[in-house]
C-alpha cells in the first residue's frame, strides 16, 4: 500500500486531501479514522467530496450500515455507488423481505463479489422465485442506464434474460 499511498500523495493538492478529510469527519470519522483509511485504502482521496458523501449517505442511512462499520471496511467506499452498492443492495434487501435468503450477509461480503459471483449466487434466486422485473431491473442499473427498480414491467420484459439466453423479439441486445 505505501506506493499508492504515496502516489496520492503526489497527485493531490494539499487542499484536496484536507478536503477529504473534512467530508469524512462530518459524517462522524475521527482524525486516527481517516488516517487509518488512508493507510489501508489510499484510493478514496481520489473520489470527489460529493461522491465520498452520496457514498457515505447511501451506506448510513439507506442501507443502515453503523459508522464504526464503515470505518472499519473502508474498501466499501471505492465501489460505484449507482452500479454496485445500490443495486445490490436493492437486489438483497429484496431477497430479504421476500424470505428467500436462508441467512443474513453483510454489505461487504456481496459487494466484493465479481459480477459473475454475484448473479450465480443471489440473481438465480430472483429468476428462479419468477422476479424477472427485478432481475432486469438490477441488470439496467449495472449497466448504468437506470436507477435499481425504476424499470417498468413492460420496459422488464424487453431486457436481456442473461448471456446465452433468448431476448424477446424485438429487443436490442444489450451488453453483458
Amino acid at each position: 500500500m505505501f506506493p499508492h499511498a504515496l502516489l496520492t500523495i503526489l497527485a493531490l493538492s494539499r487542499s484536496r486531501f484536507d478536503g477529504t478529510i473534512a467530508t469524512l469527519m462530518s459524517f462522524g470519522w475521527s482524525q486516527p479514522d481517516t488516517i487509518a483509511a488512508f493507510r489501508t485504502v489510499p484510493s478514496i482521496w481520489c473520489y470527489s467530496k460529493k461522491n465520498l458523501s452520496d457514498k457515505m449517505t447511501f451506506l448510513t442511512k439507506e442501507a443502515g450500515c453503523e459508522l464504526t462499520y464503515i470505518i472499519g471496511r473502508p474498501v466499501l467506499l471505492t465501489f460505484s455507488l449507482e452500479k454496485r452498492l445500490r443495486p445490490r443492495y436493492e437486489v438483497m434487501n429484496f431477497l430479504d423481505q421476500n424470505k428467500l435468503l436462508d441467512r443474513g450477509h453483510n454489505h461487504l461480503s456481496y459487494v466484493m463479489l465479481s459480477e459473475e459471483r454475484f448473479r450465480k449466487k443471489f440473481l438465480f434466486l430472483l429468476r428462479k422465485e419468477k422476479f424477472i422485473a427485478q432481475y432486469d431491473s438490477y441488470v439496467v442499473a449495472v449497466q448504468g442506464k437506470h436507477d435499481v427498480n425504476v424499470v417498468s414491467t413492460a420496459e422488464a420484459g424487453r431486457l436481456i434474460r442473461g448471456p446465452g439466453k433468448r431476448v424477446q423479439p424485438g429487443a436490442a441486445q444489450a451488453p453483458a
